[in-house]
């Protein structure tokens, strides 16, 4: 068993925070609550927040390295890296180089077909309707729209994912949600590349499931991400109102995509994260969280019970080749 002692909890749902202990057992969150007396190893955590992980639920790590980089990297080199990113920013589970249904336009009925029976076997994500010439080229090739080519090969019976959909028209999403399809925001890649936010309005108001993925971007920053997604929802609709702090904390800590519940509740397994606090202008936790922190404030990154990360320091033996990783990528930029 292991104690983490007094820390300042935050329930993101209620936009509170309270003074806790948190006792795990077999990487389960065992008991939370105030001065837990246990014979255990103990885990002073000095008043700082402790919020559930953040869930990459969607990252590319091979072309976020070459898109960051401009080298083409070993896979296992990129993985292991953007593994190490994720853990600094406080997400301790990532979902890298998901089977990826893209290009449909390039495809033929034959190809898209054999994708279809292959995606049968597991969770398909679809990186479509991101663009407007990718739509444009579909339409052409197939004389249908993206939704009704998915719909016709059958990729929307699997329960997929669509990662992005930010060029949807309300139509299209609305036969995606009739398949239970769910979907994943990439705001980095969308500011890297110069492409229009995703409707978050229309998807909340057709009761999506959305949640967050660094896609093809190595720099991995949740708060940055939640930011981005705020200023970019607000000033495209004018209305401060369209999305709120308690919805991009809770898209950011979503794991219900990847078959995964992220929270701190009793009998729920032990990961969360552990960021810095300080005096804040802000009396809300989730404000100050959002507003105030960068992934520089996340101290320890904890996985079922066990601490991978803390201050920066990894403590999973796969991965400390952290900076022979940075070198050998460094010595390939500089050729």
């Amino acid at each position: 068993m292991k104690l983490f002692k007094d820390g300042y909890l935050v329930d993101i749902h209620k936009q509170t925070a309270k003074i806790a202990d948190i006792l795990v057992e077999n990487g389960k969150i065992r008991q939370i609550g105030g001065n837990i007396k246990c014979d255990c190893e103990i885990v002073d955590l000095k008043g700082d927040y402790v919020i559930p992980s953040f869930v990459n639920n969607y990252c590319d790590s091979k072309k976020a390295l070459e898109n960051t980089y401009g080298v083409d990297a070993d896979l296992e080199d990129a993985q292991k890296l953007l593994v190490i990113k994720n853990l600094r920013a406080g997400a301790n589970i990532l979902n890298d180089r998901p089977m990826t249904l893209c290009d449909v336009a390039e495809k033929s009925e034959k190809e898209l077909e054999q994708i279809s029976e292959l995606s049968a076997k597991k969770k398909l994500f679809m990186k479509v309707g991101q663009d407007l010439d990718e739509l444009g080229a579909i339409d052409k090739h197939y004389g249908k729209t993206l939704s009704e080519v998915l719909e016709e090969f059958g990729f929307l019976d699997r329960k997929s994912v669509l990662v992005g959909g930010n060029c949807l028209e309300k139509d299209e999403l609305r036969l995606l949600k009739n398949y239970e399809t769910q979907v994943v925001i990439v705001p980095n890649e969308d500011a890297r590349l110069g492409r229009r936010a995703t409707n978050l309005l229309t998807l909340k108001n057709l009761g999506f499931e959305v949640a967050i993925g660094s896609g093809e971007i190595a720099e991995i920053d949740f708060f940055a991400f939640m930011r981005e997604i705020l200023q970019g929802q607000r000033t495209l609709f004018e209305d401060k109102n369209v999305l709120s702090e308690k919805e991009v904390f809770e898209m950011a800590c979503n794991g219900k995509i990847l078959g995964i519940e992220n929270e701190l509740t009793e009998k729920c397994d032990a990961n969360f994260a552990v960021v810095k606090r300080c005096e804040s202008l802000y009396e809300n936790p989730v404000f100050d969280l959002i507003y105030t922190k960068c992934k520089k404030d996340v101290e320890m990154t904890i996985f079922r019970g066990e601490i991978l990360q803390k201050n920066g320091e990894i403590f999973m033996q796969n991965l400390m080749q952290y900076d022979k990783i940075i070198e050998k990528i460094k010595s390939q930029t500089r050729r």
